[in-house]
């Protein structure tokens, strides 16, 4: 079986996939934050925040996830 050509369809539809899924992450964590007490208010703010900037990375910068360098 010939390699998954970065431009054609098998791309497209694992990118595609990847983006649902990062997407639903997103809103999962930002349901999270919205949802949560006080005391942990600031926990799920950082876990939305990193969702966002993964959710990011992919769609503005095109880096799939864990390929951000850290700071």
């Amino acid at each position: 079986m010939p390699a998954p050509n970065p431009q054609g369809p098998y791309h497209r539809q694992t990118r595609e996939r990847l983006e649902e899924q990062m997407l639903a992450e997103l809103k999962q964590a930002e349901a999270e934050f919205q949802n949560a007490p006080p005391e942990q208010k600031e926990a799920a703010a950082e876990r939305y925040r990193e969702a966002l900037q993964k959710f990011n990375d992919l769609i503005l910068d095109r880096k799939p996830p864990g390929s951000s360098e850290e700071p």
